[in-house]
C-alpha cells in the first residue's frame, strides 16, 4: 500500500496539488507532521512564497 501527498489551499479557486506519490504510511506522516506542511507553521522559503501567492494551504496524504 502507498500514499500521496496533496496540497490543499484555503481558496477554493486554487485546485489541489499531488506532491509526492509512493510513499509509506510512515513516511507520510512524517510529512504531514513536519512544520513545513503548513502555511501556520512553514519557514522555509518555498513555503513563505507559496503562503504569499496563494494563501493558507496545507498537506494531507491519501491511500493510492
Amino acid at each position: 500500500m502507498s500514499y500521496r501527498i496533496v496540497r490543499k489551499y484555503q481558496d477554493d479557486s486554487i485546485p489541489d496539488e499531488v506532491r509526492t506519490t509512493g510513499l509509506s504510511l510512515e513516511e507520510a506522516k512524517e510529512h504531514c507532521n513536519s512544520e513545513e506542511s503548513s502555511s501556520r507553521t512553514c519557514s522555509s522559503g518555498e513555503g513563505v512564497t507559496i503562503t504569499t501567492l496563494n494563501g493558507s494551504w496545507f498537506d494531507v496524504f491519501y491511500e493510492e
